[in-house]
């Protein structure tokens, strides 16, 4: 197993695609901000009685829209760390691993994991950079309290649990369908459909336990926590209550090791050629 990681992450490093993802993963966050910065200067010499951006934005929820699914650096993650697994099939190098007597378990194993560290390596950078920028330019915008501390650290693992899940997906897919093509249209359409599905959540009526149905998808914590309705008006306070927070770590984790099984059942009986 540690031949393999030591091969995978080697891959890893000396692939352009590394480095593609990671300046993507610091130039869109870089842009966003700028963005925001640009429109608040521009909001700021409003007359009086009309409101700066300035005054409505806030660095707490700038910084947890990087971890949006479904714009800027969160799509692209995910769809390039299947292009990354998928490099380990074109080139028969998952085939000559088989030959010289590697389990298929562990092939795919190593590949989880070094996907697993790439989008949350990359979801991090996109981070931190909007979190520096954002923090810079715009205040936290909530009391940095006891209570606040548990807020934030709900979301932070929330939103890397879904990248590290967004992982294992993109591994499954790609390890399974063998192709390129399909490894990029199936994560593009699985990931950005939760997303999307995840958004009509807004439109249940409070009380109703049709909202269950949206707690259970591995998605669900991010769609919330990135929200564009959160990120532009400054939010509500707390960004994932207690229940919903506990609902995504069984749901992710359940997912992830779903995604898993069935990528490694299939794995296991797929023709390498």
């Amino acid at each position: 197993m540690r031949s393999l990681l030591k091969a995978d992450f080697f891959s890893l490093l000396k692939s352009k695609i590394t480095y593609v993802v990671l300046f993507i993963c610091i130039g869109a966050p870089l842009l966003v901000v700028a963005l925001y910065v640009g429109l608040g200067m521009a909001t700021s010499s409003m007359t009086e009685g009309e409101v700066s951006l300035f005054s409505i934005v806030n660095g707490r929820d700038l910084m947890f829209s990087t971890f949006s699914l479904s714009s800027n650096a969160g799509l692209i993650i995910p769809i390039f760390a299947g292009i990354l697994v998928m490099a380990d099939i074109r080139n028969g190098t998952a085939r000559n691993k088989v030959i010289i007597g590697k389990s298929r378990n562990k092939i795919y194993f190593s590949q989880l994991i070094v996907s697993i560290t790439f989008c949350v390596a990359m979801c991090l950078v996109s981070f931190l950079i909007t979190a520096g920028g954002s923090l810079i330019f715009f205040k936290y915008g909530y009391p940095f309290d006891g209570k606040e501390v548990w807020n934030f650290a709900k979301a932070f693992i929330v939103g890397v649990l879904t990248f590290a899940y967004v992982a294992t997906l993109a591994t499954f897919i790609a390890l399974s369908t063998k192709s390129m093509p399909l490894t990029i249209v199936f994560t593009l359409l699985v990931v950005v459909g939760l997303s999307l599905l995840c958004q009509l959540s807004f439109l249940v009526p409070d009380g109703n336990k049709l909202i269950y149905v949206f707690y259970l998808m591995p998605t669900y914590g991010t769609s919330m926590i990135s929200s564009s309705v959160l990120a532009l008006l400054g939010g509500e306070g707390e960004l994932l209550s207690d229940k919903i927070f506990f609902f995504c770590l069984g749901s992710l984790l359940g997912f992830s090791a779903l995604n898993t099984g069935l990528g490694i059942l299939l794995f296991n009986k797929a023709d390498l050629k």
